[in-house]
């Protein structure tokens, strides 16, 4: 009986003892390897490519490689100087129309953005001009200054800040010999009437609102892009 005990302990005895740091013969080394990071991959708006890092994607933006501002990813400008807003590009409308035309919708939202960023422009002129040929240019450029003030009002800016005028062809931006010229005739300037002191003349970008969870992505997508199959 104990010749049997010694031979049970000396085969027990002989056997390596397993570790965590020596794993068995029949284990698998792998499974004692450091894991391995995984790259987490987002498949919402941080996914694309933004090539000039404006916040616009590739695919939504007009302007790849020139820094600009949403919807369309082209650089715009809103500067403050003593007699104006001055804006670039300028705020144009169709021949004959005063519908604010959409690539112009984003440069008001910035004017927007600047004045109720700015209280003490107390009072800004919204001037409507014309160009020679269209039907009725005093009544046309009042309409587009107009309309121009009414969604300056629609987003946010008081109406008691603003006042419409139109100057119809008297104030042409350039000449009227050319089809170009009649174009950019046909648009909107903002001149400061009354400020509490002389504004900054410094570029106004209000910063876009990033989407929840994505600090550094683009804005959310726009236009034709939010219904782009992903």
């Amino acid at each position: 009986m104990r010749r049997a005990l010694f031979l049970v302990g000396v085969l027990a005895c002989s056997r390596p003892l397993r570790t965590a740091q020596q794993p068995g013969a029949h284990d698998d080394p792998a499974a004692h390897a450091a894991p391995t990071p995984v790259a987490t991959v987002d498949a919402g708006p941080c996914a694309e490519p933004d090539h000039d890092g404006d916040g616009v994607v590739d695919v939504c933006d007009a302007c790849p490689d020139e820094p600009g501002l949403p919807p369309d990813g082209c650089p715009r400008r809103v500067v403050i100087e003593a007699a104006e807003i001055r804006i670039t590009p300028q705020l144009f409308f169709p021949l004959n129309g005063a519908t604010v035309m959409p690539p112009g919708r984003p440069v008001l939202e910035e004017i927007a953005a600047v004045m109720r960023a700015h209280p003490e422009l107390r009072s800004v002129e919204v001037r409507g001009h014309a160009s020679v040929g269209e039907a009725t240019a005093s009544r046309l450029a009042q309409r587009r200054a107009d309309a121009a003030r009414t969604y300056l009002v629609e987003h946010g800016i008081e109406a008691g800040r603003l006042v419409a005028r139109g100057y119809g062809v008297d104030v042409p931006l350039d000449a009227n010999a050319t089809a170009l010229g009649r174009a950019r005739n046909r648009r909107v300037e903002f001149r400061i009437l009354d400020a509490v002191q002389p504004p900054p003349s410094a570029p106004e970008h209000p910063r876009p609102v990033m989407p929840a969870g994505c600090p550094d992505a683009p804005p959310p997508r726009v236009g034709p892009c939010d219904d782009r199959p992903r």
